[in-house]
Order: structure tokens, then sequence, then C-alpha cells
């Protein structure tokens, strides 16, 4: 019985648009993990694949080069294990959240660190990626400013 250490990874699509009543986010997540003994083949570690599909609301603060964010919200996420037998694995309802931090160096570019997860029954999960954020960053005018 050796220990067993931790592998995965995974890639986020998400897009966002700040409105007057707040941040409107739709995200996916897709994610691998698997644990192994330091002498398992790496290729022959069997992972539990993850899908996150999330629609989230949240708040945004923004200065002319940075911009904060959190959100939360309802999301489903499918689970396959590749041990099982059943293709499409299974499915339940989550709880999608995050929380960001931006710096707009140009117009169109930002450079930022996101914390992300979802609570569910089935396994739940979470990570943290340093992203790259291509919009048309536009300085927001709050209400009685």
């Amino acid at each position: 019985m050796g220990s067993s250490e931790f592998i995965g990874g995974s890639g986020y699509l998400g897009m966002s648009f700040d409105s007057e009543i707040g941040l409107i986010s739709l995200r996916t997540v897709i994610g691998a993990t698997g644990s192994a003994r330091p002498s398992d083949d790496i290729f022959e570690i069997p992972l539990t694949v993850l899908t996150d599909l999330g629609v989230m609301y949240g708040v945004c603060e923004r200065t002319s080069y940075s911009i904060l964010s959190g959100s939360v919200g309802i999301g489903v996420v499918w689970v396959k294990k590749e041990s099982t037998t059943n293709d499409l694995g299974t499915a339940t309802i989550g709880i999608p959240f995050e929380v960001q931090a931006i710096t707009i160096p140009l117009p169109v570019l930002g450079i930022g660190l996101k914390a992300y997860g979802n609570l569910n029954i089935k396994n739940p999960f979470g990570g943290v990626l340093i992203c790259l954020h291509f919009s048309t960053f536009r300085k927001v005018e709050k209400p009685g400013k």
C-alpha cells in the first residue's frame, strides 16, 4: 500500500455581461482527475471526467485597469468515470461559483486569476486558473457619478 498522488487538469470557457442589474455569466469547465501510486504507468490511471455547464449572477467592481468579480448560480455537472460502462456518465445539479481578479494592460486584453468550483452531491470540485480575457473592456459609469 503506497501513497496516492493526485493528477488532473481542466479547461474553462466562459462569457460575461456586466449589466445594470449585475454580472451575468455563462461558463463551461471540462476537467479530468485521477490518483496514482508512484509505480503506476500514467497511461493506465483510471480518470474521472467532469463537465460543468453553469449560468451565474454576481457583482463586479471596475477601475480603468482592473476588474474584481464574484458569481454564483445554477448548473449541471456530468461525471464520467473511465472504469464504468455507462458511456454518458451521470448528471446532477450543482452550484457553480467563481471569483476573479483581472488586470487590463491593453484595451482588448485582460490577464487574470480565477478561482472556480461547483458544489454538487456527485463530485464537488474546484480549481485555480491563470486566464486570458479577450473583450472590448469599457469603463462602466455607475449611476450617480
